[in-house]
């Protein structure tokens, strides 16, 4: 039983950490920063699949190929009107969006970071202690 204990934190141990792994290696870290103005000629020229304006300065755009970037803005500006980007003046339809502040999503984030290397350092703490209360207890019995 105790056997089966010890390995059971074991397994808790590895998904922690493999949680953590996935968290720290999130996708938003694969993202390719350009500068406002490279963004804007791309937008002209009809590269631009989809545009998201977060917290009103955070911009990230995907590409017609899928490649997806980041860039920022200025608060006061609508990018839409500096672009110059009409409906019908490009091939395909340009999606565009505005969201607000969520503050759940980095606290969750922040806190998985924080949380998540706790746990998996407690559960192989309590795999080491679980071996090695059977190694003694076994010592004992021999």
């Amino acid at each position: 039983m105790k056997l089966f204990q010890s390995r059971v934190w074991l397994i808790v141990a590895v998904l922690a950490a493999l949680l953590f792994i996935g968290v720290l290696v999130n996708p938003r870290f694969n993202v390719v920063s350009v500068s406002l103005d490279n963004l804007i000629f791309m937008m002209q020229s009809g590269q631009v699949e989809e545009v998201v304006v977060r917290n009103e300065t955070d911009v990230t755009a995907r590409y017609l190929d899928g490649t997806t970037v980041r860039t920022t803005k200025p608060a006061d500006m609508n990018l839409l009107e500096e672009a110059h980007v009409e409906e019908g003046q490009l091939e395909k339809p340009l999606l565009y969006r505005e969201e607000g502040p969520n503050p759940v999503l980095p606290v969750l984030r922040a806190g998985a970071l924080i949380i998540l290397p706790l746990i998996a350092l407690t559960a192989l703490y309590v795999f080491y202690i679980g071996r090695v209360n059977a190694a003694k207890a076994q010592g004992k019995t021999s």
